[in-house]
C-alpha cells in the first residue's frame, strides 16, 4: 500500500508531511530490507526526504513550492510498483 499522512499540504517549501509504502510478499506479509525504494512525482517543485524502513514500511517525508496535484509513485530499485499512487494536494499560501 501507498499512503500519506496528510493528503493535502501548504505549497510553501516548509510544510511537509510523511509518505509510506508497505512493500508485501505473496503471502500478504511485510518484506523488510529492500534496497533502492524511492517516491517520485512529475509535479514541479515537490521534494522527498530520505527514505527509511521499519518492519517493512518505507517512509519519507514530502515537501513542495507549486500550487497542485501531485501523484506520488514509488519504485523498487528502478522499477515501478504497478497500481500503487497517492495523491497530495498543495495548496496556494
Amino acid at each position: 500500500a501507498l499512503s500519506l499522512a496528510q493528503s493535502s499540504i501548504a505549497a510553501d517549501n516548509l510544510a511537509t508531511t510523511t509518505v509510506s509504502f508497505t512493500a508485501k510478499d505473496a503471502a500478504g506479509k511485510a518484506v523488510a530490507g529492500l534496497s533502492g525504494v524511492t517516491f517520485a512525482t512529475t509535479q514541479s517543485g515537490v521534494t522527498f526526504g530520505t527514505v527509511s524502513e521499519s518492519s517493512g514500511v518505507y517512509s519519507a517525508t514530502v515537501k513542495g513550492s507549486t500550487p497542485g496535484t501531485a501523484s506520488i509513485t514509488v519504485s523498487v530499485n528502478g522499477t515501478a510498483v504497478t497500481g500503487k499512487t497517492a495523491s497530495l494536494t498543495l495548496s496556494a499560501t
